[in-house]
């Protein structure tokens, strides 16, 4: 399987041993934050969770990939309509999604938002033909039987890096 670490995170910021040193946001709760002079709107915001959003569904394109299933759900509180960026799907799913849920397309994009602002943690998986892991800090991990070099195109022009990496979540 070949597998990606895909982020916001310029690598030419990483040192030696792969630690970035860049100060930048790294969660949902930072809208309204400065980082070196700039504050962290919410539109700001959105374009970079819609960026990883639309990253799983080129992958899950490239593959053909229609469903894929929650491993590991992990529930916080219950998001709260914070800034109005909570939609009710987005809150039905939280309240009924269980682990070993099958999610359509549509319910992978809202539960990868709910992890993205760290509402919920779990790893949207196929049997053997795809996987998307979230780490901390606003990492994201995906490994694919194809190599699907299109999609990474796409995904690198919407601005994130991708980078040949394993999950530290396999």
């Amino acid at each position: 399987m070949f597998t990606w670490r895909i982020t916001k995170y310029n690598p030419d910021y990483r040192d030696e041993l792969g630690r970035y040193s860049k100060r930048e946001w790294t969660s949902f709760s930072e809208i309204g934050s400065s980082f070196d002079g700039h504050e962290l709107t919410k539109s700001e915001y959105l374009a970079v969770e819609d960026a990883y959003v639309d990253a799983i569904v080129t992958f899950m394109g490239c593959i053909k990939a229609t469903s894929l299933k929650v491993i590991g759900l992990e529930k916080g509180s219950a998001p709260k309509p914070v800034q109005e960026l909570y939609s009710t799907e987005m809150s039905n799913l939280y309240a009924t999604v269980r682990n070993h849920s099958v999610l359509s397309l549509k319910d992978v994009q809202l539960m990868a938002r709910l992890v993205l602002r760290e509402d919920l943690w779990c790893k949207l998986e196929s049997v053997d033909n795809m996987f998307v892991h979230f780490g901390y800090d606003y990492y994201m991990y995906i490994g694919c039987i194809k190599t699907c070099e299109d999609a990474i195109n796409k995904i690198m022009q919407k601005g994130l890096f991708v980078e040949k990496h394993e999950s530290p979540y396999a």
